[in-house]
């Protein structure tokens, strides 16, 4: 198995943080959180899990000491059961649904638990796959993130020999670069890319991009199937004046450079004072939560519809203000101000209005004319989505 981690910058913005990180619960606490659930016969918890993990029965094992069994249960229905465990907005989904909020009592740790489970598992060597015999079949995938992988590890166990095809030179794609490094750091998502890959029907070449160092011909002659799971592409950008500004980045594009970069490669963030984020998704808030945590001192994000309309799940939103990021509502920038050395140093804000519902079900924007704010920032990270790939 390849040493990914090793090839990671030794000193990185993501080490600055010096914060706690979601950590596996210590083996005397495990027991007594596992026997607070109530073990439903509808089990809601289950229900809202998207990758249908059965959460009481998982739990059930740990609290009866069979840690293997709660980890088979778990990675049979959702291989990055340990990623998942880390960065799922669970307040929302299975934590959010537990039946012991509805005595007035605090949900079962059920991401703990999980991670718990398949880290114990994976630390005495445990796997519960099983592998059948080779089919002689070939299949070609076309990146290296979760979906890619996942994919390849359901048909390495059917016997088919699997190629990954990874235009970096690091397997992991969402995972490893774009997801907040307070949620999931390169090493803990590396680390799951390795468990995951390391079948011997898996091989994963980083560095070779598909339609430049080999071609689609070739792999369509070459291999059985094809599957492609590129994910999405670039952030999308404001075309608003001063968008080509120094210190206006896309957000998944700063994420992957805390990630990556090292510290003193990342220009320039010892001396931001005011940072402004535009959006309000999954994204935005992971942004503005990561650039407080790296002790910035105003991180304000600029949303353009209220609070109802907002995509970002609530229990984000609240930790990002309870850290102090602020939010203003109804808020679109019109313009990026440059400063004396060239860089951003503000933005222009416009007071926006709701109006009836368009035909993708949301209420329609208008900027309210004659109502704008000079606002200072000295980094603008956009956060309004991504680029289709092609």
């Amino acid at each position: 198995t390849t040493d990914y981690a090793s090839k990671l910058a030794p000193v990185r913005l993501e080490a600055r943080l010096g914060e706690e990180r979601k950590d596996v619960i210590h083996d005397t606490l495990a027991l007594p959180a596992a026997s607070r659930c109530h073990f439903s016969h509808d089990a809601p918890c289950q229900k809202a899990c998207p990758t249908g993990i059965d959460v009481g029965r998982f739990i059930w094992d740990v609290a009866a000491g069979n840690v293997r069994g709660a980890a088979r249960t778990i990675l049979s229905a959702n291989v990055f059961g340990m990623t998942c465990a880390r960065v799922c907005p669970t307040p929302s989904l299975c934590q959010g649904s537990c039946v012991l909020q509805y005595a007035g009592r605090r949900p079962v740790d059920i991401p703990g638990l999980q991670l718990f489970a398949v880290s114990r598992a994976r630390e005495a060597g445990y796997d519960p796959f099983e592998t059948k015999p080779a089919s002689g079949k070939r299949v070609a995938l076309v990146g290296s993130g979760p979906a890619s992988l996942a994919c390849a590890h359901a048909l390495a166990l059917e016997g088919h020999h699997c190629t990954v095809f990874e235009a970096r030179q690091m397997p992991g794609g969402l995972a490893t670069f774009a997801l907040a490094p307070y949620k999931l750091t390169c090493e803990q998502a590396l680390a799951d890319v390795e468990w995951v890959s390391r079948h011997e029907n898996i091989e994963v070449r980083c560095g070779v991009a598909v339609g430049l160092h080999v071609d689609v011909s070739d792999i369509l002659e070459e291999y059985d199937a094809l599957f492609v799971g590129v994910g999405l592409g670039a952030d999308t950008r404001l075309q608003i004046e001063g968008h080509a500004l120094p210190g206006v980045v896309g957000a998944l594009e700063l994420i992957e450079r805390l990630k990556l970069e090292s510290a003193d490669e990342v220009e320039d963030l010892d001396e931001v004072t005011d940072a402004m984020v535009i959006g309000g998704g999954a994204t935005a808030l992971d942004v503005a939560q990561e650039l407080k945590r790296l002790g910035i001192r105003n991180v304000t994000i600029l949303y353009r519809r209220d609070r109802e309309q907002m995509p970002g799940h609530d229990h984000e939103l609240d930790e990002a203000r309870r850290r102090g990021v602020a939010v203003r509502f109804l808020s679109m920038p019109t313009s990026y101000v440059a400063g004396p050395s060239g860089r951003v140093a503000g933005v222009q804000v416009a007071r926006c209005e709701l109006g009836e519902c368009g035909s993708d079900g949301r209420r329609t924007v208008s900027v309210v004319e004659g109502d704008e704010t000079s606002l200072e920032a000295q980094l603008v990270a956009v956060a309004i989505g991504q680029k289709r790939p092609g």
